[in-house]
């Protein structure tokens, strides 16, 4: 409510469960210029959170911007996320399509894997302006992007040591389950967990790419690079 006029309604809030009808997670509402004035204003708020997930935060959040402006920064933002996501899914399907019809080499088949999982957490968040993002969508979300996180800690390693031939491969194996097991202690939350999974994975994917430039094994400096860039991309990422 604004000075008193309601704005916008989300969902059913109620004092027990089942009188509540759980609304988006996310929702938006132009205040009407007739409103909008250069005064003191009230805003009131009818609340309440029995279906909000295990993960969904307890109050919400509202913040005031510009519509132009806001709609300006959005469109570039997204503008520059869908260019580096959409390669990387058009560079899995040549890879999935070089496996199928090409040769049946597993590094083909890893790479595009690895590509795919990549763009998927993308994927989700520009999806959920198509449809309700709901609460009960908001965990089963928190859940895939753990699960997937999980998936591109394994493929990354995987696939270096795939490309490049290692021996001893059962070794770099058994050090990636001891840092899942050690990434479960770090953090009581599961997708914080994935998160440091992928940090350590990242390591030694780091470390592989400098033992295969070592070697002098073939395309080890342009691994060295790409794992260099991904390197300051997960550390951006994560800090922020």
């Amino acid at each position: 409510y604004w000075d008193g006029h309601l704005l916008i309604s989300n969902g059913q809030p109620a004092s027990i469960a089942k009188e509540e009808k759980p609304g988006r997670l996310i929702s938006s509402v132009i205040i009407p210029d007739s409103l909008y004035t250069l005064n003191e204003h009230h805003l009131a708020f009818r609340i309440s959170s029995h279906y909000r997930g295990p993960h969904a935060p307890l109050y919400p959040t509202i913040s005031f911007h510009d519509y132009e402006t806001q709609f300006s920064h959005y469109q570039l933002g997204l503008m520059k996320q869908t260019l580096p996501h959409g390669t990387l899914l058009i560079i899995a399907l040549f890879y999935l399509l070089l496996y199928i019809f090409y040769e049946r080499k597993a590094a083909f088949l890893l790479f595009s894997l690895l590509c795919l999982s990549e763009s998927l957490p993308f994927w989700n968040d520009w999806l959920r302006l198509f449809y309700r993002y709901t609460y009960d969508w908001y965990s089963f979300s928190i859940w895939a992007s753990t699960l997937n996180y999980y998936i591109l800690s394994l493929l990354l390693p995987t696939f270096l040591l795939q490309r490049f031939e290692f021996s001893h491969k059962y070794r770099w194996s058994s050090l990636l389950l001891c840092m899942a097991a050690l990434s479960y202690f770090l953090d009581p939350f599961p997708i914080n967990r994935s998160l440091y999974m992928l940090g350590g994975s990242v390591l030694i994917s780091f470390i592989i790419s400098i033992w295969a430039l070592f070697k002098k094994s073939k395309g080890s400096i342009l691994s060295m690079i790409g794992m260099s860039c991904y390197a300051l991309v997960y550390l951006e990422n994560t800090i922020n």
